[in-house]
């Protein structure tokens, strides 16, 4: 009931002053109205851009950009355009390329299927074109760093440059390997392994010590023979010529020059020279075998080291050789499909100057102007009612 009486006290007050509140509806709905006639013409040019790949071009599925095909460009695209920082980018490019102050602001719509409007107002017909024509490239321009070619092949341009310093470095690694170890790697990638040349003076040194070992170990082998049979034939008190003394005819032990064959026949009346004579020389080439094998050991364990440590770097080499291989086709493949394909966003229709301003939306104008003015004349009545209380009588 309070509510129903405030609202007929109110009604009251709005037909008491109501000459007041009409007078003060048409000033404010007069002024709008007169406002919106007055405003400088405006021009709106439209530039129109195609928004996803032309051609659907493959390579391999392992190397191909792999444009998705089933993705609605258009409205990836004018979502991205309400982002704010978007925007700032455009901008700051529309200004670059302009050089001018008023570069005015961009109004994005669709069109039909992947086609995108860009609509931007000047003064002028030609100002109104001009900005059009640049918030378009700029549009273009700035998705195309972000989802077409360019972004790809800045990405795998970077990888690819990445992957060429690693291989450098692997590359350098190997050669520092072998000027340090002298160990050599063939054209192919792999050590050579006939005989032990690849792996450089240390091998041959192996080489070598383990020929000079395989012949104590013969010498060995023949005094030992030969030692055997002297001790039987003074068991038998045999002749000692017959022994078969041609087994110290062998490098090994005529390098020292003890049991040669003049002092085998000068001694042949004497066994036990003989055979002090063989013990003598059997000690010194077991004594040889023994440091030639502690010393074989110890190249054969570095070797292995060194073997082990050429495995990896060479694994490392062709891993990155192929890396570097496979991102330089990459990047040759996106650049062939850049030019296939062209562009992911670009112009197909440029704003002409229009010929006739942008028409004035009266509608919103005219609702403007009746809800400003019917707003401000109830506010007119209510003040004049109130200042009517407050009057003396």
């Amino acid at each position: 009931m309070d509510d129903e009486l405030d609202l007929s006290r109110y009604l009251r007050v709005l037909i008491r002053h109501a000459r007041l509140g009409l007078l003060v509806f048409i000033m404010v709905a007069g002024v709008i109205v007169i406002a919106n006639l007055l405003r400088p013409a405006s021009f709106t040019a439209t530039a129109t851009l195609f928004g996803g790949p032309q051609y659907q071009w493959r390579f391999d599925s392992r190397l191909s950009p792999n444009t998705p095909v089933n993705v609605n460009w258009q409205r990836i695209f004018l979502d991205l355009a309400k982002d704010p920082w978007f925007q700032r980018q455009i901008a700051a490019e529309v200004e670059k390329r302009l050089s001018a102050q008023d570069i005015g602001t961009m109004t994005v719509r669709a069109g039909k299927q992947s086609l995108i409007h860009i609509d931007v107002s000047a003064s002028t017909p030609e100002d109104a074109a001009r900005l059009a024509n640049a918030w378009a490239e700029a549009f273009a321009d700035q998705a195309e760093r972000l989802y077409g070619t360019t972004a790809l092949s800045d990405q795998f341009a970077q990888e690819l440059k990445r992957w060429e310093e690693t291989y450098q470095q692997a590359v350098q690694a190997v050669e520092d390997f072998k000027a340090r170890t002298g160990v050599g790697i063939s054209s192919e990638g792999a050590p050579s392994l006939e005989g032990y040349e690849w792996l450089g003076a240390m091998g041959m040194e192996l080489a070598e010590h383990s020929r000079q070992l395989a012949a104590h170990r013969q010498a060995i082998a023949n005094l030992e023979l030969l030692k055997e049979q002297l001790e039987q034939a003074r068991r038998d008190h045999s002749s000692l010529e017959g022994l078969p003394w041609q087994l110290l005819d062998i490098p090994s032990i005529t390098a020292r020059g003890i049991l040669t064959p003049e002092a085998i026949i000068q001694h042949l009346d004497d066994a036990g020279a003989l055979s002090d004579m063989l013990a003598s020389e059997l000690a010194a080439q077991q004594a040889a075998a023994s440091a030639l094998e502690e010393r074989v050991a110890a190249e054969q364990a570095e070797l292995a080291r060194l073997s082990s440590e050429l495995d990896r770097l060479v694994e490392e080499r062709n891993l990155a050789r192929e890396n570097y291989q496979t991102m330089s086709r990459k990047v040759s493949e996106i650049d062939i499909a850049s030019r296939v394909e062209g562009p992911l966003v670009h112009v197909v229709g440029k704003a002409l100057p229009p010929e006739k301003p942008a028409s004035r939306d009266w509608p919103v104008v005219l609702v403007l102007a009746v809800a400003a003015g019917a707003v401000l004349g109830a506010a007119a009545c209510i003040l004049a009612e109130l200042m009517t209380r407050r009057r003396p009588a």
